[in-house]
């Protein structure tokens, strides 16, 4: 079975770009073909792989492929990374939520390029922006699968009730059955403070048809702070390059098979 996942949350600095990557990985090293979508502006996730070179590039307009749905042009940007692939981001995405707003159906156009950028690959994963905004809302809207990582910290809570909202209203305007499939807690520390805050998402999360009912949500695979992981990105590699033996590998391979499990269970 393939699928197709986004990642998001409005609030920044919650991991979502190493989220990515290394599930990416993980899902790579589980013998699938994988390729990951850089869809935010900022390019973290590009960086983070390596293709910093991509992401300034004069040679290649991003905005302009996807306006004119010059979708060829975007496969050949497509980059080998490690045992995975990246379709990187462009500095010019920085203009695209100005034009998807004067542009007509900008949710249908950003879904019909990621059907076709995904023939192919088992499994795709799509970092956002950390905002909610039409260009996140044209992923959501194309994905209809959503991981949320999240940091065990109070904003969470704000920031994933701000997302559930922002989703039910796509369902309710678009007809589109979208919903979250995982809530990953992030850069999580031994406190109070984190227990507190995951059993309070534990508590809510199941009461609203935004989240996938199939088991619970929240996953019970927390991902420690970690020193190797920030290193990782600055080194443009996955933690299963740059560190293997990190105890990051195996909380996300466990991630990878519980999305591997929901997914063929939905």
């Amino acid at each position: 079975m393939s699928y197709t996942l986004a990642l998001a949350n409005p609030k920044g600095g919650v991991g979502k770009t190493t989220t990515t990557i290394n599930l990416g990985a993980a899902f790579a090293k589980k013998g699938r073909k994988v390729l990951l979508v850089d869809l935010d502006p900022q390019g973290q996730m590009t960086i983070g792989c390596g293709l910093k070179s991509l992401y300034d590039s004069d040679d290649f307009d991003l905005l302009s492929c996807i306006l004119k749905a010059e979708i060829d042009k975007m496969q050949a940007q497509i980059t080998r990374v490690e045992n995975f692939w990246v379709m990187p981001a462009h500095i010019s995405l920085l203009r695209l939520e100005d034009e998807l707003v004067i542009q007509k159906a900008g949710e249908s156009r950003i879904k019909k390029i990621i059907e076709i950028l995904t023939e192919g690959y088992e499994v795709c994963l799509i970092d956002t922006a950390p905002t909610i905004s039409i260009l996140t809302d044209a992923v959501l809207v194309a994905a209809r699968r959503i991981i949320v990582p999240v940091q065990a910290e109070d904003t969470s809570l704000q920031a994933v009730e701000s997302l559930r909202r922002e989703i039910a209203e796509l369902r309710d305007v678009l007809n589109v059955d979208i919903k979250i499939v995982a809530i990953v807690p992030n850069m999580v520390s031994s406190n109070s403070v984190s227990e507190r805050v995951l059993a309070q998402l534990a508590d809510r999360h199941s009461e609203t048809p935004v989240f996938d009912t199939t088991g619970s949500a929240l996953t019970d695979l927390p991902i420690r702070r970690r020193i190797a992981l920030a290193k990782a990105w600055y080194e443009g590699k996955s933690i299963f390059s740059s560190c293997p033996s990190c105890d990051a590998v195996d909380i996300y391979m466990k991630l990878a098979d519980f999305l591997d499990q929901k997914m063929n269970s939905s």
